[in-house]
């Protein structure tokens, strides 16, 4: 009897037995809810990096390259002598800016030793540094203080902090010219340019790739020009303006401190 009445009790049990047996898979459905929603956060946030970014900062990002490829579809195709607008482009791609943490103070740099002049172009903000020969000599700045800065681009004023800055500058013991040559190099195609006075670094660097180029010391010694941006072009072959079509060149160059014959 006692069996009985405890089998009755087991099986016509009060609710809450029943419900109490019924919450083991309950609470497992739940954790297993509770777990596919963490993977599932965690897929969203990891795919949030992938996500196009706001539509302001795309066009942020693009108007450069758009910018420089309007004015490339603009300019003439490669004729003759072609001076480029600066040895790096620095003034196209340049940005003015208003006020905003995107924006910086450029300080005017000119006169400047290039090592300070780098430095504090960096302490305001300007991580895109580079600077070039202003002689037009086309020699390296391997040593940053022994180099004066006495041009700019951009000029002093509130540029996006992403804008390269370009330095044009000079050896301490030079003076700055009273037009920067290096910012404008040239660039042959199928007109022989004037190289008379310029280094012979600056003329391979503009001539074709392809073009065969012969140097001769000007004193008759038989030197070699190892260091091609410390010796100057006296007479060429051809002349300037004779039309270029895969001849060899030939420079009779001297250094730069010494006089042609």
């Amino acid at each position: 009897m006692t069996g009985r009445l405890a089998s009755r009790s087991a099986a016509g049990a009060p609710p809450v037995r029943t419900f109490a047996r019924a919450r083991t898979p309950r609470r497992a459905g739940t954790t297993a809810v509770a777990m596919g929603g963490l993977v599932l956060c965690a897929v969203l946030t990891s795919c949030a990096d992938d996500r196009p970014s706001a539509p302001g900062s795309e066009h942020a990002s693009t108007a450069p390259a758009a910018t420089n490829a309007a004015r490339d579809a603009r300019r003439p195709g490669p004729t003759g002598v072609t001076p480029s607008a600066d040895s790096t482009g620095t003034a196209h791609r340049a940005r003015k800016a208003g006020p905003g943490p995107s924006a910086a103070l450029l300080p005017n740099l000119v006169g400047m030793g290039l090592q300070s002049a780098q430095e504090a172009a960096r302490g305001a903000g300007f991580a895109d540094l580079t600077s070039h020969d202003a002689l037009g000599r086309g020699r390296r700045q391997i040593l940053d203080r022994s180099w004066r800065v006495c041009s700019q681009s951009p000029a002093p004023g509130r540029w996006t902090k992403d804008s390269p800055v370009d330095l044009g500058a000079v050896r301490l013991e030079e003076r700055c010219p009273a037009d920067d040559q290096g910012r404008r190099p040239l660039r042959v195609s199928t007109t022989m340019a004037d190289f008379r006075g310029r280094s012979l670094a600056v003329a391979r660097a503009a001539l074709p790739a392809d073009t065969g180029i012969e140097e001769v010391d000007g004193t008759g010694g038989g030197r070699a020009a190892l260091l091609e941006s410390n010796w100057r072009i006296c007479t060429q072959s051809p002349p300037a303006g004779t039309k270029l079509h895969g001849q060899p060149v030939r420079f009779t160059v001297v250094k730069f401190t010494e006089r042609c014959r």
